[in-house]
C-alpha cells in the first residue's frame, strides 16, 4: 500500500468517525453551555487536516 492511499484510508477512518452519531454522543455533554455553531465537529478537524499542507 503506497503512502497517497495509506494517508486517503485514514483520512475517511476518521470522516466516518467524526460524522457517526455514536461518537457525537458519547463526547456530548448533557449540563453544558450549548450554543448553535456554525462548525461542526466534523467540519473543524476536517480543516485542520487539510490546512496542514
Amino acid at each position: 500500500m503506497d503512502q497517497l492511499s495509506l494517508l486517503k484510508s485514514i483520512v475517511s477512518d476518521i470522516s466516518g468517525i467524526l460524522k457517526s452519531e455514536d461518537f457525537l454522543n458519547a463526547h456530548r455533554f448533557p449540563h453544558c453551555f450549548v450554543r448553535k455553531r456554525k462548525l461542526s465537529v466534523y467540519h473543524v478537524v476536517t480543516y485542520l487536516l487539510y490546512s496542514t499542507r
